[in-house]
């Protein structure tokens, strides 16, 4: 037994196919699938670390983690700079908060006085799994403890042009472990689908 392709124009048998070529036609599409469905699966990682659109609040701290000097402040993450120049005064920095990154950009030259902590916490919507550095300028110290990040920059100093850069990544929501678990399932089974077929010949 042989199988047929039909043409979509002509409507009529245009090119004879064997049952092996169908198992290897079979797989390619399995691939396809699994590959489609990964991205999915991506997706919502992709959206757990993305904060365009939510609420942040930030404050500037000194002495301490614990002392509130300037703020809080609060902005929608979005295009442009979140907490603009002279938000968080004398401090004459700014923060950006981007799609998974947070940046201060120093604007003018100052040296931040020395104390237990001197400079920024910014609390998100969601629980932050992990804080790195990214670029610029070195601070003292990072750290992020549930939904707050603490940018330490204590006994710095800073010219006009510098800045320092976070990478953030968030823990998905629940939603997200969901799908994710639903994906990896899905994966699963296309993985273990073949088409197979008895060689018998016409």
């Amino acid at each position: 037994m042989a199988y047929s392709r039909y043409s979509p124009f002509l409507g009529a048998p245009d090119v004879r196919m064997g049952a092996l070529e169908l198992v290897d036609w079979g797989f390619t599409m399995s691939r396809f699938l699994i590959a489609a469905l990964l991205a999915a699966v991506a997706s919502p990682v992709m959206a757990a670390t993305d904060f365009t659109g939510t609420s942040v609040t930030a404050s500037l701290l000194f002495p301490d983690t614990s002392t509130t000097y300037a703020g809080p402040a609060t902005a929608t993450v979005g295009g442009g700079i979140e907490f603009e120049q002279g938000t968080f005064s004398p401090a004459q920095g700014s923060l950006d908060i981007g799609t998974n990154t947070l940046t201060y950009f120093a604007n003018v030259g100052a040296v931040y006085s020395t104390a237990s902590f001197n400079g920024f916490r910014v609390d998100f919507d969601r629980a932050i799994a992990s804080v790195s550095f990214l670029g610029g300028k070195t601070p003292t110290g990072f750290s992020f403890s549930g939904n707050s990040v603490f940018l330490n920059v204590s006994g710095q100093g800073y010219d006009s042009s510098d800045f320092t850069s976070l990478s953030i990544t968030a823990v998905p929501e629940p939603a997200a472990w969901a799908m994710m678990i639903g994906g990896f399932g899905l994966i699963g089974a296309a993985s273990r689908r073949r088409l197979r077929s008895s060689v018998t010949y016409a």
